[in-house]
């Protein structure tokens, strides 16, 4: 975020700086043009053949002089503003560092004959899953992949996704209808029969919005009270003859903006239904991978250090990456909250009879003989008595 900021900045001192260059040229010149025009219409009332008087010659010559002082002007303001912006591109070098190699995995990693399969796999299965079927199929072909399910379960939710990016809610409203139990506390319905409402108000016109609203609308009265009252608020400008609508109404009745948020909202609901992640693993392992990389670099050097190399297992990341909402947790994991490790088969999560769960490598260090003392609570057992967690 730092970097970003330092960048703005920068960019907003060439935008600021091009903007009044822009200004005062704008203005130069249309002075020049209209000092121009006078002198010509000045000069087109003499006759034929008649020469310049002295006045006349005097302002010619002062135009001359202005306009060549005015043009160098402009081109040494040029060159500075030509500076200005090749110092955000040294900016962005300077705050950014492109060399991930470093810290990136070496492509033969994904070349050899355990990997290869599975980004094989990942890739025509993202390809299936973003509707690029006939894509899917030439990269299946070609690529001599092993058979990939083709219809998916994700496939008939991105066409929904897609039609409702599109300002059409029909599919997805059908999908809704036969998952009503699941989507019972969900707030999907409600936003996708105010969608549809206001659709049919854009091209049929008022009536037969107000008559959908009336059958589907008192179902979501009492969850999406305000949000229904600015819903049929709404319609009251989508006559033609209707003056500009006020600002906060101006949401509702953009269809590309309401259609993406529809769209948004019917992916991470559609999928929770379902049980598939919302993001491809391919996707989920690029959204993944540009969050860590950053922070690996800034700590290559320091994980150099044959002492803090030993610490870390080389099949774990060395610090802990927040992925965000988007980023996905897929699967249940568990960091010894002792040595601070995610949990593998080989040091797997250890439950005690109170009820604290350790790994099985704190819970090693932490037994003297047939003894073990908890180390968040006073109570004493016997290591043999710890019984090992399963994640499902």
């Amino acid at each position: 975020m730092d970097s970003c900021l330092g960048v703005e900045q920068d960019l907003d001192k060439a935008t600021t700086k091009f903007t009044a260059l822009n200004e005062h040229t704008n203005n130069f010149l249309q002075d020049l043009i209209c000092r121009v025009e006078c002198l010509k219409k000045e000069i087109s009332q003499n006759t034929a053949n008649t020469p310049l008087t002295p006045d006349q010659a005097m302002v010619i010559s002062d135009l001359a002089a202005a306009l060549k002082q005015s043009v160098f002007q402009i081109s040494t303001d040029h060159r500075e503003l030509h500076a200005t912006v090749s110092r955000v591109g040294k900016s962005i070098d300077r705050h950014f560092i492109t060399d991930y190699a470093s810290v990136a995995p070496k492509a033969e990693s994904f070349c050899n004959d355990t990997n290869r399969p599975i980004m094989e796999q990942a890739i025509a299965q993202h390809l299936y899953r973003q509707g690029l079927e006939d894509v899917g199929d030439t990269f299946v072909a070609e690529a001599n992949v092993a058979p990939v399910e083709r219809t998916c379960t994700f496939a008939q939710l991105q066409r929904c996704a897609a039609a409702l990016a599109e300002g059409d809610p029909a599919l997805a409203i059908e999908w809704v209808q036969k998952h009503a139990e699941d989507l019972e506390h969900s707030p999907l319905p409600f936003t996708l029969h105010r969608m549809q409402a206001l659709k049919l108000a854009r091209e049929k016109g008022v009536v037969p919005a107000i008559e959908y609203a009336r059958e589907n609308f008192p179902a979501h009265a009492t969850r999406h009270e305000r949000q229904l009252q600015a819903a049929v608020c709404a319609l009251a400008w989508c006559t033609p003859a209707a003056p500009p609508a006020p600002q906060r109404y101006t949401h509702l009745l953009d269809p590309k903006a309401l259609g993406l948020e529809a769209s948004e909202l019917f992916t991470r609901s559609a999928c929770s239904v379902v049980g598939v992640a919302a993001l491809s693993p391919l996707a989920g392992a690029v959204l993944a991978g540009a969050r860590v990389v950053p922070a690996l670099h800034d700590i290559r050097a320091k994980m150099a250090h044959p002492h803090v190399v030993a610490a870390w297992a080389d099949d774990e990341l060395p610090l802990e990456v927040d992925l965000g909402e988007e980023g996905g947790g897929y699967h249940s994991v568990f960091a010894c909250p002792i040595l601070r490790q995610q949990a593998s088969e080989q040091n797997p999560p250890m439950r005690l009879l109170c009820g604290h769960v350790i790994s099985r490598d704190a819970l090693n260090k932490l037994a003297l003989g047939l003894k073990l003392k908890c180390p968040y609570c006073p109570m004493e057992q016997s290591p043999a008595e710890a019984r090992q967690i399963y994640f499902s």
